[in-house]
């Protein structure tokens, strides 16, 4: 059953909204990708706060004009998947479900709302997560802290070995 003026109207109005508010989308055909594992996919991306959304071009191209991206012309059956918060991880989380199903093909992106390559979205793709990030950031601050302290129970243990020795050597 095709979509009335006003389902359309909604989805470019969502659509607009969505690329607005996202810090990164990848781009991708999904001819040739089952049903099954496109629920797959969306249920996983949702998990981590992310959406994957089937539009006719059309519509996409219309939504994108209106949140001001110029796309390219797009060929294909497109889909997007849109990340808010973190671009790397809509990068990585489409591209590690691409590897495991051929069928979908990453076809490029929208980054602070810019059109780019599928070269950038792969090297975002390699990039380590967020929650990596700040693991190494919470471990490089912890550091020196670390390091004082246990210099600073260095000192004392040090002391302690030494009155030890003396006890031992009046007794």
């Amino acid at each position: 059953m095709p979509k009335t003026r006003e389902q359309k109207e909604q989805e470019v109005a969502e659509l607009t909204e969505a690329l607005k508010g996202a810090s990164a989308s990848v781009l991708t055909n999904y001819q040739g990708l089952g049903v099954r594992d496109q629920q797959e996919l969306q249920n996983s991306l949702r998990e981590q706060g992310m959406r994957f959304h089937v539009a006719k071009l059309t519509l996409l191209n219309r939504a994108a004009k209106e949140a001001g991206i110029e796309l390219d012309t797009l060929e294909g059956q497109q889909a997007l998947a849109i990340g808010a918060d973190d671009p790397v991880g809509v990068a990585k989380a489409v591209a590690e479900f691409a590897k495991e199903h051929e069928a979908l093909e990453i076809t490029g992106g929208i980054v602070d709302g810019k059109q780019v390559g599928v070269e950038l979205i792969q090297r975002y793709a390699s990039l380590p997560g967020r929650d990596e990030l700040l693991g190494r950031l919470m471990g490089s601050i912890s550091a020196p802290v670390r390091n004082l302290a246990s210099g600073l129970s260095g000192v004392s243990r040090n002391l302690v070995y030494a009155l030890t020795a003396v006890k031992e050597k009046k007794a």
